[in-house]
């Protein structure tokens, strides 16, 4: 069915009128199921536990039916789904719609009925009307929704703001912030919601005859403007798309799913719906995963611009072979990926190198984390001798034993992080004495490698053969 009336042309910069999509009836598929390999929105709120609970979407459109289901059901204001709301085409504060547009919309962002989740099934709606029941709204409506938000955004907990809306205009730039009239006031208004770190999401229109364009509002720089793909990652046909490297000073900043996908309507229904309309919302609701698991970590919401780095990092880049241009489409899971975690990486843990003539032989980790250096003592149960052993911490030499006559390692008794193991001992160094090491000294034997050998025959050697010689150790190591 239609919600628009006849399309009205534009009468001069912004003044144009909002509009609404088509709707169309199809098979019902299970919501999201058709495009969550895309967005992978479940998969993000499983791996991050997050979604939207304590978080608001601010619905600039026509109204929200609190009625239904996937949105509540039980009522309005607090304590309920649609937690707040306006009808600016009435003036008065229930926004209670004609049509199901808002509704629609809405339940993409935060349905919560069982097999028709929305992308952030947690988060409350505040649901501001801005068309009248003849289907024709007004930019003036939109300039004092978005006041409302300003004014309410901490009480409501409005975190990110959605205009499903476009004036039917094809805009290769933006003259709207410097009009003088409703457009510059509308630009200075998501300006300050930036600065409040609460973004504006703007379908980017369905009037495309292939010349590239957004309608209004998806055309200010200030907003995240959306246009809409199929679950196979095609455009629609009418969706509208500005290329960034087009020239002009504003582009379609990220693509998302916009057919193929289910939404509730009527008293208690369900349809599928198509347009950029609907592509909107699985960004805002994208948004608001990414919003909670940031503030989870930082204790506030992102900025604005980290939001949208995030977003169009994580997209997938598709190519339209209709205008030639690249436009990233929406991967939640990915986006979230680049949000930086404040947690610290834990330590390295500390680990035991063995080196024979300055060269590696093998590295083991610690046994203890009270004392995370290997215990070369009595417990070990080597058996191996040698002339000369030169233990090496940190890169550095700290003590040479020497084991007079083949002495067995078994009594060295002391804990070291590696060890470098030479035949001959420098003259005048006793046993266990330390002292600045003179490897120099040493020369290489083969009963040297047969008993390397059989030290490495221990267990807690075998375990680690073949790990890779760190330069910084073999540079340490004999000076020829």
């Amino acid at each position: 069915m239609s919600l628009i009336r006849a399309p009205r042309r534009h009468h001069g910069r912004g003044g144009c009128r909002p509009r609404l999509e088509t709707l169309e009836v199809r098979t019902l598929l299970s919501g999201l199921d058709a495009v969550e390999p895309k967005i992978l929105a479940s998969a993000t709120r499983d791996l991050y536990d997050v979604d939207g609970t304590g978080y608001s979407a601010a619905m600039i459109d026509t109204g929200v039916d609190y009625t239904h289901p996937a949105l509540g059901g039980d009522g309005y204001g607090p304590g309920h789904k649609v937690i707040d709301g306006w009808d600016f085409s009435k003036g008065k504060p229930d926004p209670y719609p004609v049509h199901s547009h808002g509704t629609l919309t809405a339940g993409l962002v935060a349905s919560n009925a069982p097999g028709h989740l929305g992308v952030a099934p947690g988060a409350n709606i505040v649901a501001l009307r801005v068309i009248g029941d003849d289907g024709s709204g007004s930019y003036t409506r939109v300039l004092d929704a978005l006041q409302y938000v300003i004014d309410n955004a901490e009480r409501d907990k409005i975190s990110v703001v959605n205009i499903s809306l476009s004036d039917g205009g094809n805009y290769s730039y933006d003259f709207f912030s410097r009009d003088n009239s409703i457009g510059q006031k509308i630009a200075r208004m998501i300006n300050k919601l930036a600065e409040m770190r609460i973004p504006v999401v703007s379908a980017s229109g369905n009037s495309f005859d292939g010349s590239q364009g957004m309608g209004f509002t998806a055309i200010l720089p200030q907003t995240i403007s959306v246009t809409a793909t199929d679950k196979d990652d095609n455009f629609l046909s009418n969706a509208q798309r500005l290329g960034a490297g087009t020239g002009f000073a504003a582009a379609t900043d990220l693509a998302a799913p916009g057919k193929d996908i289910e939404a509730p309507t009527g008293s208690n229904g369900y349809t599928t719906v198509e347009g950029t309309s609907f592509a909107a919302p699985m960004v805002t609701g994208g948004i608001i995963l990414l919003q909670q698991i940031y503030q989870q970590r930082y204790g506030m919401l992102p900025k604005v611009s980290d939001v949208d780095a995030w977003l169009k990092g994580g997209a997938t880049t598709l190519h339209d072979p209709v205008t030639g241009i690249d436009i990233g489409r929406l991967d939640i899971a990915k986006s979230a990926s680049l949000i930086p975690d404040p947690t610290p990486p834990p330590a390295p843990v500390p680990q035991t190198q063995v080196f024979v003539d300055g060269v590696l032989q093998t590295t083991v980790p610690s046994t203890s984390d009270a004392n995370p250096l290997v215990d070369f003592g009595a417990d070990a149960g080597f058996t191996a001798s040698f002339d000369l052993i030169q233990f090496w911490q940190n890169g550095g030499s700290t003590a040479i034993t020497s084991v007079p006559g083949g002495g067995n390692v078994n009594n060295l008794g002391e804990h070291f992080r590696t060890v470098e193991i030479w035949n001959a001992k420098p003259v005048g160094i006793e046993t266990g004495e330390t002292q600045d090491a003179t490897p120099a000294q040493g020369t290489e034997t083969d009963t040297l490698r047969t008993a390397v050998s059989r030290v490495f025959s221990h267990k807690a050697f075998k375990a680690a053969k073949g790990i890779p010689r760190p330069s910084r150790f073999a540079r340490a190591g004999r000076r020829r």
